[in-house]
């Protein structure tokens, strides 16, 4: 499924990009073209983000085509209009695979243009740059419109295993500071649930009993971590009940 969306400059409150995608491609500011990069640029400097708008949602590429033309042509291209898309749109090429030749020429490309290059593969921002980014990013609130649009993207994805490796070995090992405990803590400290919260819980929890093959995974659990408090307090060492 696919969605239109416009780009919106804060500071004149004026659309200046129509576009058609799927996934978060509403959300990436890269790659475009140089009139378009000219205005994030100029909003980065102000201390503004682009403002994404969804028209539609759940359409077909065919349809989304269409829209997406029909907005262009209504709003106007430059110099006729403020949009700088450098198509009348209903056109494109999506899941298209780049070559390494041409993701080369587009690294090179925003590079000269002063942007970020599209492809940051095996690269690292630096703190002062993510704490730039956090500082534009920061006390802005999405409308339920995109907060829609978001959950709609996300619908039916599924990581792969890879995914969820890296993503379990990203977190491993890591502890959660006594203020980020806190913080998380303290908003709900002395609250009681409602009682409908807890029948609802009740409702789910029936029928769906624990099987005796999870019963023996909690108990050889229970019995590993039995054991380690044991070998720390030395094993069985002192005991006076123990046949010899």
């Amino acid at each position: 499924m696919f969605y239109v969306y416009e780009h919106w400059r804060p500071d004149t409150d004026e659309c200046f990009y129509v576009g058609k995608g799927t996934g978060r491609r509403a959300f990436s500011l890269f790659p475009r073209n140089r009139h378009y990069a000219n205005i994030v640029n100029k909003l980065h400097k102000l201390g503004l983000a682009v403002d994404v708008r969804f028209v539609r949602a759940e359409l077909t590429e065919e349809e989304a085509f269409k829209l997406e033309a029909a907005l262009i042509c209504a709003k106007g291209r430059y110099p006729k209009g403020p949009l700088v898309n450098q198509t009348d749109g209903g056109e494109g090429s999506s899941g298209l695979l780049m070559s390494n030749e041409s993701k080369e020429l587009m690294r090179k490309i925003a590079l000269r243009n002063g942007n970020t290059p599209p492809s940051q593969k095996g690269t690292k921002q630096s703190p002062e740059t993510i704490s730039k980014r956090a500082l534009k990013l920061r006390g802005r609130v999405l409308s339920e419109e995109q907060k829609a649009m978001l959950r709609v993207a996300s619908v039916g994805r599924v990581p792969s295993e890879e995914t969820r490796q890296k993503m379990r070995s990203a977190k491993l090992g890591k502890k959660q500071s006594p203020e980020t405990v806190e913080k998380r803590i303290s908003p709900n400290r002395g609250k009681k649930r409602p009682v409908e919260w807890g029948n609802a819980i009740s409702k789910a929890r029936m029928g769906h009993g624990v099987s005796e093959e999870t019963r023996e995974k909690i108990r050889q659990k229970a019995l590993e971590r039995h054991q380690l408090k044991r070998d720390a307090r030395g094993g069985n060492l002192g005991r006076t009940d123990l046949e010899p």
